[in-house]
């Protein structure tokens, strides 16, 4: 008869275990007041300078930035006008910026900037 027995638990089904044995050693009080405290803190907004949203409010601005750029893409990528008025767009541009003194000047200057901070590892 092997003696090695091995049990293998995945974190996830491990979790679970944990927050069930949590939950049930808590008195319906406790539980109830966790969790409002939960709630509070997703719907509390930051204190911090960098914070001024909530955990809630991050999610949802989140999903929805997230939408707005699949829309945006597929709307690119899809749509032979927008496709067309970008290249028309990009081409403008460029032209400009490759052909005018001023504007090519400080294009070849930002760009030998970048070689440099690239090469020296400098900004300055």
């Amino acid at each position: 008869m092997d003696a090695n027995v091995q049990v293998k638990i995945t974190d996830e089904v491990l979790n679970k275990l944990v927050e069930k044995a949590i939950l049930d050693t808590l008195t319906p009080e406790a539980r109830e007041n966790l969790v409002v405290q939960a709630i509070q803190a997703l719907v509390m907004k930051g204190t911090g300078s960098y914070d001024r949203e909530s955990a809630i409010q991050r999610a949802f601005n989140n999903a929805v930035e997230r939408v707005a750029y699949k829309v945006a893409e597929e709307r690119v990528e899809n749509d032979p006008k927008v496709m067309a008025e970008i290249g028309a767009v990009y081409t403008e541009a460029w032209s400009k910026i490759t052909t005018e003194g001023e504007a090519r000047t400080k294009v070849v200057e930002r760009i030998a900037g970048a070689f440099r901070e690239s090469l020296t590892g400098s900004r300055y």
